[in-house]
């Protein structure tokens, strides 16, 4: 007995185990996804560490170039892999963690990840189900043989499909290497996708997603389990336990519509969809986000009628974050004036449609708008937790007026004089005020500098502070769950807020402030490339505010 209790201190809890491993462990799917093919694109060559990247290569742009992080997350996997390889126990305690995350084809051969996952690991088991979430890379769209798309229409998911596909894949094609990824990874509750340029209606995938779209809740061995399990075949139906979607295209040269992914956003058990960058689609295919939960839409150009019709159906809907597409964006700059949602209609759909709605983030910052946006106020409609909007739809500008006024100046004056109790909800945690690219810099300078006239008002650039302090002196009573203020600008608050029971602080890299990079596109030329990722970081380094309650 003594021996026994003198060899067990020389393990280490499973719990303390686990914690180191954790160490080793990838992002997640949509980090890998966003890092790759969302943020500002590395050139081919020398990776820059500090500073401004100094040259551009738009050839990079449609091949998930963001690969300065690559080496790391195989070094990750490599660690993982070798713990594994250590002890049973090790193997058990770090499988989970090494299978969760399938990284995409540009870091993990996915022939070679096939079969791994089906030879028995743990307790004779093989490792698919530890996989959660998967990333997928463009595929080659073009090659993909006829009879893969055939066999998918005239087998539909079931085992004889899995064992054609099998056959096809053996021949290196992409697409079918795609398919049998999620046919053996069938607890992944995670995918991040992005499609190639060919990607068609007439593929084997877009046939396979309509099938699982319309498909019951039976198995692909149906009343083969024996076997199928004697075989290591899947037995579970594809994607049907995949609540997060994240859409993007590889194409950063081109426009890309929605309408090729809309059975894939229909599938049952999808709550969350995010979608990148995506053009002019059917209205049929934005009604397929009527049954989320969460709705993402990141520097999309969707016509401002299809999409505030689509929202209208959106009755279930928890979380809506809405990023415009900016001037030096692609689409920003294609995007036709009329085709920015109208913030005004948008708003009285939230309030009408939206009961369930508790997050909204509304972010125009990269628009160099600046007039006013009249949203309107949210003292009725949701129940809202969460908000983030830019200042300008809370009137953060000087209601004096310069020239002779008209029905918009007079409106906007309105807006700027009603005090943000009266426009926003009583049940409000926490307020996240953006402010817009050219207002940010001139903010910086001080309010002195700070005025801009437009439409018969004076905007200035410390507006802001005298909202908020009239909020913190008298929201107490109006707004008692408001936790936090986050405010995106480099100003000190030119206000005590200590004696209403508020501490003020700036901070660096504040994530409710998150900045998305935009991609660098074919239409900007590579000196503006650099000034924007300069502008970028210098952003970045740059401290925020962040007002807090004090004993909540």
């Amino acid at each position: 007995m003594a021996s026994e209790q003198a060899k067990d201190k020389h393990y280490l809890a499973d719990e303390l185990l686990l914690q180191i491993f954790s160490l080793h462990q990838l992002p997640s799917a949509a980090t890998i996804g966003r890092e790759r093919y969302e943020v500002i694109n590395v050139p081919r060559g020398a990776i820059a560490q500090d500073g401004p990247v100094v040259n551009y290569d738009d050839n990079d742009l449609h091949t998930g170039a963001c690969t300065h992080k690559h080496d790391e997350w195989k070094a990750q996997l490599r660690t993982l892999s070798a713990i594994t390889r250590t002890n049973r126990r090790f193997r058990e305690l770090a499988s989970p963690i090494l299978y969760r995350v399938y990284p995409g084809q540009t870091i993990a051969n996915p022939k070679s990840f096939l079969r791994t996952i089906k030879a028995p690991q743990v307790s004779d088991l093989n490792a698919a189900r530890f996989v959660k979430e998967i990333v997928i890379d463009p595929w080659d769209g073009l090659n993909t043989p006829k009879s893969a798309q055939q066999h998918v229409q005239s087998l539909g998911p079931q085992l004889a499909l899995v064992e054609k596909l099998s056959d096809a894949a053996k021949q290196w094609n992409d697409e079918t290497h795609v398919a049998l990824l999620l046919f053996y990874c069938t607890n992944a509750e995670v995918l991040d996708l992005t499609g190639p340029g060919a990607f068609h209606t007439e593929g084997a995938l877009y046939t396979l997603f309509q099938q699982l779209r319309r498909l019951g809740p039976n198995t692909l061995a149906r009343n083969n389990e024996e076997q199928a399990a004697a075989r290591n075949m899947p037995m579970d139906l594809p994607m049907r336990r995949v609540k997060k979607l994240f859409l993007h295209h590889a194409e950063h040269h081109y426009i890309r519509k929605l309408d090729g992914l809309e059975p894939m956003i229909r599938l049952p058990a999808v709550e969350s969809v995010t979608v990148y960058r995506f053009w002019n689609s059917a209205a049929t295919a934005l009604q397929a986000f009527q049954h989320l939960e969460e709705l993402n839409i990141w520097r999309c150009s969707f016509k401002s009628r299809d999409l505030l019709a689509a929202l209208k159906l959106c009755a279930e809907l928890r979380s809506l974050t809405i990023i415009s597409a900016g001037c030096t964006s692609v689409l920003g700059r294609l995007m036709p004036e009329k085709d920015h949602p109208d913030l005004a209609k948008l708003g009285k759909v939230i309030r009408e449609k939206h009961k369930k709605l508790r997050k909204l983030r509304l972010d125009d910052r990269e628009i160099d708008a600046s007039h006013p946006t009249k949203l309107g106020s949210f003292k009725t409609g949701p129940d809202l937790e969460e908000l983030a909007l830019n200042e300008a739809c809370l009137g953060c500008y000087d209601s004096q007026q310069r020239t002779e006024p008209t029905v918009e100046a007079t409106e906007t004056a309105t807006l700027a004089r009603m005090p943000l109790v009266e426009m926003l909800p009583s049940s409000l945690q926490s307020l996240i005020i953006f402010r817009a690219n050219h207002w940010w810099h001139e903010a910086e300078r001080g309010p002195q500098a700070g005025e801009y006239a437009r439409d018969g008002l004076v905007f200035r650039f410390d507006a802001i502070n005298t909202k908020i302090f009239d909020l913190i002196q008298n929201g107490r009573y109006h707004m008692p769950e408001l936790q936090s203020i986050h405010i995106d600008t480099p100003m000190a608050f030119a206000h005590d807020v200590e004696q209403f029971g508020w501490t003020c602080q700036q901070i660096v890299g504040d994530s409710k402030l998150e900045r998305p990079s935009i991609v660098a596109d074919s239409l900007m030329k590579p000196a503006e490339k650099r000034q924007w990722e300069a502008t970028q970081q210098m952003r970045a380094s740059k401290p925020s505010l962040v007002l807090r309650r004090v004993g909540l």
